[in-house]
């Protein structure tokens, strides 16, 4: 079985009505929406299928390029080559990526975080409104408190991070060979239960990082429902993982997907 990474996103759209311009959609949105659909986005063609529910709406797409194509295939038992049959409009759809929102808690899950547009730019279509899709904000006080565990630290620190503190400029020497690197890059992992100290710690860190000492701090930690959690440049991250099994085409069956994201959320 492969594992796949849910990351989780905030889910607006743009309001008519007086007050807030952006608002949180409701399943009225989604009613009307058919459950099959299609999607172009420069040379790559999507093929969409959608299940709107009391509770859910899931989306699952496929897809691929025409181009490039090969005029020639080979049969990998003889090693004999022959003309590919495969037209220059047509394409196989290999590639996929889910998309699961809930209603009652406001969060969509992303199967590849880096189709955020795709699925602004697939609701917007669909649905004739302004849909924004964005990671979730919180401050580190709030990450700090939301974290049980503690499992990893990076950082990127300057040399004045440890000034004249000689146990620091000691520790600084054993590490990197020098005592005054311009720049070092420092990653740590743990399993480690929060208590007073390293929340102590961990709150030293931002300070240092508010006051330019150090940049790119990643704090990773799992929460109380036991999801991995990040906090990486005031972003705030919940990865849930599943695990599922390709089929003979070698693609991931939706339904069974599907299935699984909501067990795992106890939908």
């Amino acid at each position: 079985m492969e594992k796949i990474s849910f990351s989780t996103f905030q889910l607006i759209h743009q309001t008519e009505t007086l007050g807030a311009r952006f608002v949180v959609p409701d399943k009225t949105l989604f009613n009307s929406l058919n459950n099959k659909f299609e999607h172009r986005d420069n040379d790559s063609f999507y093929y969409g299928t959608l299940e709107c529910m009391d509770n859910y709406l899931w989306i699952c797409v496929e897809y691929g390029r025409a181009q490039p194509r090969r005029n020639d295939v080979v049969n990998i038992e003889t090693g004999t080559p022959s003309i590919n049959q495969r037209q220059s409009n047509q394409t196989e759809l290999l590639n996929q990526s889910f998309f699961f929102y809930l209603f009652n808690n406001t969060t969509a899950y992303l199967s590849n975080s880096k189709h955020q547009n795709l699925y602004q730019q697939i609701l917007n279509k669909l649905c004739s409104t302004n849909f924004v899709i964005k990671r979730l904000i919180i401050n580190y006080e709030d990450f700090i408190s939301s974290i049980k565990e503690l499992s990893s630290i990076s950082f990127t620190a300057h040399n004045d991070l440890f000034g004249s503190d000689g146990v620091r400029v000691r520790a600084l020497t054993d590490l990197t060979g020098t005592s005054s690197p311009a720049t070092f890059k420092l990653t740590a992992s743990y399993s480690l239960k929060l208590d007073d100290s390293i929340k102590h710690f961990l709150n030293q860190l931002k300070s240092e990082q508010n006051e330019c000492k150090l940049s790119q701090l990643v704090v990773s930690g799992i929460d109380e429902n036991k999801l991995e959690t990040f906090y990486n440049a005031d972003t705030f991250t919940n990865k849930v993982p599943i695990y599922a099994t390709r089929t003979s085409e070698g693609v991931f069956d939706s339904d069974a997907v599907l299935q699984r994201i909501k067990s795992e959320l106890s939908i």
